[in-house]
């Protein structure tokens, strides 16, 4: 058929270590034209966090393997000290 589908998605942080630390907020982040990345700059407290998309729970990014530092989608929550 040669079709295709896809997902706009704005994207976010959302866990313990961001504020308002906990699940019920997330903080959105902000697309870079010129670098072409998603950024955020926020203080991270000790705990975890996760980025996904929407406001959603179906896209997210976790950790897959901490000592790669790989991200994965449904990944683990990503640990702050």
């Amino acid at each position: 058929n040669l079709t295709w589908t896809y997902v706009a998605t704005d994207w976010a942080v959302i866990g313990t270590s961001v504020p308002p630390y906990d699940l019920s907020e997330d903080v959105n982040m902000t697309y870079n034209v010129d670098d072409d990345i998603w950024e955020v700059t926020l203080d991270l407290e000790a705990g975890t966090f996760k980025f996904r998309a929407n406001d959603s729970w179906d896209i997210n990014y976790g950790i897959d393997d901490p000592t790669l530092k790989t991200l994965v989608q449904d990944g683990s929550d990503i640990s702050v000290d």
